[in-house]
């Protein structure tokens, strides 16, 4: 008999969803901070070279962990990784917000919130993986819209409200206000649906209900496979393709409204350029997902 109740894979959907766009909107909507990092007037006078180098630590860091994230998750768990990123997510967003020196803005901004959102750009989602034998495609789109939504909605928290509130306060109330909201979704988060009694969404109900294996032996042979995936060509290449691509166009991110301001257009109008762009990529990732709802 098919219940209709809605499986617990698509609160893990909703959890995921809400720690990438906390998470990642810090990461691509900051470039509307870039005028004001290079203003040395009412800024810090940084130069776009010293700036875009800021950037280029959270990807040089999340390239650098993120092979190491999953490994780590799956000997100490998933949770207590996700609660680390979550400290170390409210810490790197305090510090930066009452930086005053370039170092301070590589230490805080690019090492720190690098580390936090490699973190949740990769347990999530692996996590989310075991949960589905159907819809992946779907909850995956969703996921990544959110990230997008999230961006959005900084960038306009931004606009409005930084001559208000300043660089403290601008990093501040996100990284309080979206570090607690993630160290209180991921008791919630649980590693694979059989740590809760139930079976991977789209699965036979005659299948039984394997329990994680957390035993020794297991823990070896999941160390052997990924060892012997190094070594392989194709481990690499899928994470090169991702992190290259992401590497690529976040060069024009970051430096997207600043090259408008410089054409003499308003910061407002350049602000919305940005979110345009971003709001674009909403609709491209969330578009295919119906399309793929049944994989």
């Amino acid at each position: 008999m098919k219940s209709n109740r809605m499986h617990y894979a698509w609160i893990i959907v909703v959890i995921a969803a809400i720690m990438v766009l906390v998470t990642s909107s810090i990461r691509f909507a900051a470039a509307a901070l870039v005028p004001y990092l290079n203003d040395a007037d009412v800024g810090f006078g940084w130069g776009y070279s010293a700036i875009t180098l800021g950037f280029s630590l959270q990807w040089i860091v999340l390239g650098l962990v993120s092979p190491y994230i999953g490994e780590v998750g799956d000997k100490y768990g998933m949770r207590a990784l996700l609660l680390f990123g979550g400290i170390t997510f409210i810490g790197g967003m305090l510090l930066t917000g009452v930086m005053s020196n370039l170092w301070q803005f590589y230490i805080f901004f690019g090492i720190l919130l690098g580390l936090a959102s490699s973190i949740f750009t990769v347990l999530p989602i692996s996590g989310l993986t075991l949960w589905f034998r159907k819809h992946l495609g779907l909850a995956m789109g969703i996921i990544w819209s959110f990230q997008g939504i999230g961006v959005i909605a900084f960038i306009f928290f931004i606009s409005a409200a930084f001559d208000l509130l300043g660089m403290k306060w601008i990093f501040w109330i996100p990284g309080i206000l979206g570090g607690m909201l993630i160290l209180g979704l991921t008791p919630f988060f649980f590693d694979a649906p059989a740590s809760i009694g139930l079976r991977p969404l789209g699965s036979k109900q005659d299948e039984p209900i394997g329990k994680p294996k957390k035993d020794e032996e297991s823990k070896i042979r999941a160390s052997v496979f990924l060892q012997q995936a190094k070594k392989t060509s194709t481990f690499w290449n899928l994470i090169g393709i991702h992190y290259w691509g992401c590497m690529g166009h976040q060069i024009i991110n970051v430096l997207l409204v600043a090259i408008v301001v410089e054409r003499g257009i308003s910061l407002e109008l350049a602000v919305g350029v940005l979110a345009v762009q971003q709001g674009t990529g909403v609709i491209v990732r969330a578009g295919p997902s119906p399309l793929l709802r049944n994989n």
